[in-house]
């Protein structure tokens, strides 16, 4: 990803400094506003590790967002379910005021069988190493960074702004700015509809087992 990060970088710089008809190095410390990376066990390959001190040598910040392990497999489970369909298949999103999107993932929306037992814990300890792995990684090669959780940004029962301020104020946002925001405001700048509002105990044809299996651990709180 270094190569990619890099070509942004520098086609961004070049195309903004023609447009407005200064040299490049005017532009030094600007150029991309954001980019998406999921870090895989793969990022921690040769070049995934390239990836990771270019972003600390270019000074990237990075917002890390992760998700709930067990709402990250549940949604995979909905989407392959549908993916040998030739019509009529599932986008990974619905914009706001798309019915007929809406409505498809509605239909979707079905009950499956989740892991339980050791593959479960494994699974999801296999999961908690990962997100560790690359948290030690930001602080091992000192990028700066906030982490955030998506549950807590979208999925907000108590209607606080929380975890949206921990990004504002990363980005430098004006303290009075943030401490004056309201959800409401946040949300009115969703461009994404919300495609299922199951819970665990919906979708899970063996709730019953994975909550016997997660009892007394850590990952408990994981269930809703």
């Amino acid at each position: 990803p270094s190569d990619y990060i890099c070509d942004l970088q520098h086609n961004f710089t070049t195309a903004k400094a023609e447009e407005d008809g200064v040299s490049e190095s005017d532009y030094e410390g600007h150029g991309i506003v954001g980019f998406q990376w999921k870090p895989y066990i793969a990022s921690y390959g040769e070049k995934g590790i390239y990836g990771f001190q270019n972003i600390a040598n270019r000074k990237i910040p990075v917002l890390y967002q992760t998700r709930n392990p067990i709402n990250v497999r549940l949604s995979n489970m909905r989407h392959d379910s549908q993916k040998y369909q030739t019509a009529n298949r599932l986008s990974p999103h619905c914009a706001i005021g798309d019915d007929e999107c809406l409505q498809r993932h509605f239909e979707a929306n079905r009950q499956f069988e989740f892991l339980v037992g050791k593959k479960l814990m494994n699974w999801l300890k296999s999961s908690e190493r990962l997100k560790q792995k690359v948290l030690d990684t930001f602080d091992d090669m000192h990028i700066e960074y906030v982490h955030v959780e998506y549950e807590k940004l979208y999925e907000n029962m108590n209607k606080t702004v929380n975890e949206w301020a921990k990004i504002f104020k990363f980005l430098s946002m004006e303290n009075k700015t943030v401490d004056s925001l309201t959800i409401e405001e946040v949300q009115s700048q969703y461009t994404m509809a919300k495609t299922s509002n199951k819970t665990h105990k919906d979708i899970m044809s063996n709730y019953e087992a994975v909550k016997k299996t997660l009892r007394g651990t850590k990952f408990y709180n994981l269930l809703d």
